[in-house]
């Protein structure tokens, strides 16, 4: 593979342009005290270990109890559909312009310090490999988007 998006932070021998960032959230029906989290039921999907490891940090931050198993779902938008009819709850990461369709309450979530708990998104390509004139301005017009924001949705 030549080039790639990839959600989280990964080191490598490769060049990266952050193209966006999200912020992780507790999705859930109704508001809910984050002290009773451990006593609610989670749903869980499927996603990367980065993303998973940021969100345990979280968990374990907070909670000195460890993040169970929660229900398992394929995808998070079967998560979102089933938070909408009150099987329960999830930790996720939510894009800049989250269009809330299921309007869920959306709770951000934060360090211990008070930052915001957050995930990158990032366009990797070869430090030493010799791209073709197409990728090459694929290239440049990642890194011109990740300048001026007109890329990002």
């Amino acid at each position: 593979m030549d080039v790639g998006f990839i959600r989280g932070d990964y080191e490598g021998a490769l060049e990266r342009i952050r193209v966006g960032k999200s912020a992780a959230c507790l999705v859930q029906k109704e508001p809910v005290k984050m002290e009773d989290l451990p006593g609610l039921d989670r749903i869980e999907y499927k996603t990367n270990d980065r993303t998973r490891e940021i969100l345990e940090r979280w968990w374990n931050e907070n909670f000195s109890t460890p993040v169970g198993n929660g229900m398992p779902v394929g995808y998070i938008d079967v998560a979102w559909q089933m938070i909408e009819r009150g099987f329960g709850y999830t930790l996720c990461f939510l894009p800049e312009h989250f269009a809330n369709e299921h309007n869920l309450c959306l709770t951000p979530l934060f360090w211990k310090d008070g930052t915001p708990v957050e995930r990158n998104t990032w366009f990797f390509y070869p430090k030493s490999k010799r791209l073709s004139p197409a990728l090459s301005q694929f290239v440049e017009y990642v890194a011109e988007g990740a300048k001026t924001g007109k890329n990002r949705k």
